[in-house]
């Protein structure tokens, strides 16, 4: 009888590492996942500032909201210093904006390109509809 009860444990121990094993490379799939987004969209620079790359992707999760992290990265195609703000706008699958953000002013000097970094925190439920982003670049008004 003894064999019988460690054999029915064994296997119960081995199914819920299974299990486990499971949830983790799920999470691991999942999580942190970057993903490309639309490029600019709006841009009132015409060719001036160039959005040469955007991502962004989940960083941090919690029951009221979630926290997205973002990369843009910026090229000034002109021979003068030049400030931008940039809205990133976070879209659900059919295209409606979920929330949005504005960058403080972004200043990429003349004939470089620069990379920024952020975040934005989203509450949930709306956090877990977003399936796209896109940045609009606006002039910086003084």
């Amino acid at each position: 009888m003894r064999e019988k009860s460690y054999r029915f444990t064994l296997w119960y121990l081995l199914w819920i590492i299974a299990v486990v094993i499971v949830i983790l490379f799920y999470l691991f799939i999942n999580i942190g996942q970057q993903r490309p987004a639309h490029n600019e969209s709006g841009n009132e620079y015409n060719g001036e500032i160039e959005v040469i790359d955007f991502e962004y992707w989940v960083s941090i999760q919690t029951d009221m909201w979630w926290r997205y992290a973002y990369r843009l990265q910026l090229r000034n195609n002109t021979d003068r210093d030049t400030s931008v703000k940039a809205e990133i706008r976070y879209l659900d699958s059919g295209g409606a904006v979920i929330d949005s953000t504005t960058t403080n002013i972004l200043t990429v000097p003349a004939g470089k390109e620069k990379r920024f970094t952020g975040h934005s925190l989203i509450s949930v439920p709306g956090a877990r509809e977003v399936t796209d982003a896109e940045v609009a670049l606006r002039k910086n008004k003084r």
